[in-house]
């Protein structure tokens, strides 16, 4: 509806003098806001090219700069996860373990923790169990036995870790292409 073919559907309409004063009011405000947000992108594109963390994070398939960023700024100092299972952990990202006796039971995901950043590895990892073919493969040997839900966690849970080895060390997945990571920036 508010694509390039619908805005213009919506300025073709044929309205009364009042009906139409409201909708092309509310189709400026659109634009404006189109405007203004157009801006804030760049700066956040801007913000990203300047960070070694984000453009790390942008190595990965899936993650481009808004992810990036986000990701950075909600995990902070890397080195306060002592491993990757805390990371994976503080996403929520793996499952909950309750034991008792010889009985393990593993249980459903905690719900109460970061929520911003497990939407984002979820997200990449949909796009990863596409393109990248490591992911690829992971999505479906855990799709084949579970489904497609568990697998994307499995793989959103892959993703967290990979995470935590990248920015501990400092080193992009793969060798970032130069021209992947200016289409990720809009540069």
């Amino acid at each position: 509806m508010f694509g390039a073919h619908g805005m213009e559907w919506l300025r073709s309409l044929q309205l009364d003098p009042v009906d139409r004063c409201i909708l092309d009011t509310h189709l400026r405000h659109l634009g404006c806001l189109r405007r203004e947000t157009g801006m804030l992108d760049s700066k956040i594109a801007a913000k990203a090219s300047e960070s070694q963390e984000a453009k790390l994070l942008m190595s990965f398939t899936g993650i481009d700069y808004h992810s990036a960023m986000l990701t950075t700024s909600e995990i902070g100092d890397i080195s306060r996860f002592p491993s990757s299972k805390h990371l994976v952990s503080w996403m929520g990202l793996c499952p909950s373990l309750h034991q008792s006796g010889n009985s393990t039971y593993m249980g459903k995901m905690k719900k109460d923790l970061n929520r911003r950043v497990r939407s984002i590895m979820i997200q990449a990892a949909e796009t990863a169990s596409i393109d990248d073919p490591r992911m690829k493969t992971l999505y479906d040997r855990v799709a084949a036995r579970h489904g497609h839900n568990k697998a994307i966690v499995r793989a959103a849970n892959k993703m967290a870790s990979i995470t935590w080895h990248v920015l501990t060390k400092k080193e992009p997945t793969t060798k970032p292409k130069t021209a992947s990571t200016h289409q990720n920036l809009r540069i």
